[in-house]
C-alpha cells in the first residue's frame, strides 16, 4: 500500500487511537461537508451525526477492508472519502 502524504495510513489500519484522532481532526470537516450536501438534496429526518459515525464504521470494519481499498493512485484521500460520505448518506436516506 502507497501511503498518502499526510496520512499514515499503516498506523490507522492498526487502530492505533492517536492516528484515528488526526485522522477524524484533519478529515472530518470534508466528510461532515459532504454528508451535508446529500443531506440537503434530499431532505430527510436523518441525523448526520449517526451518518458521519457510519462513515468511519464503514471504514473500520471487516478488518478495515474498505479503507485497504484506498489506491492514490486514482484520486485523493479527501476526495475518496468524500465518495465514501456520500454513498454513505444515501444509503441512509434510501433506509
Amino acid at each position: 500500500m502507497v501511503l498518502a502524504e499526510d496520512d499514515n495510513l499503516s498506523s490507522l489500519l492498526t487502530g492505533q487511537k492517536a492516528a484515528w484522532d488526526r485522522f477524524v481532526d484533519s478529515h472530518g470537516p470534508a466528510i461532515l461537508g459532504s454528508i451535508r450536501r446529500a443531506l440537503s438534496a434530499y431532505p430527510s429526518s436523518v441525523d448526520e451525526a449517526d451518518i458521519f459515525q457510519d462513515v468511519f464504521v464503514r471504514l473500520c470494519k471487516k478488518d478495515f477492508r474498505l479503507l485497504r481499498q484506498y489506491d492514490p493512485e486514482r484520486a485523493g484521500l479527501k476526495t475518496w472519502l468524500k465518495v465514501v460520505a456520500h454513498s454513505t448518506s444515501i444509503d441512509a436516506l434510501r433506509r
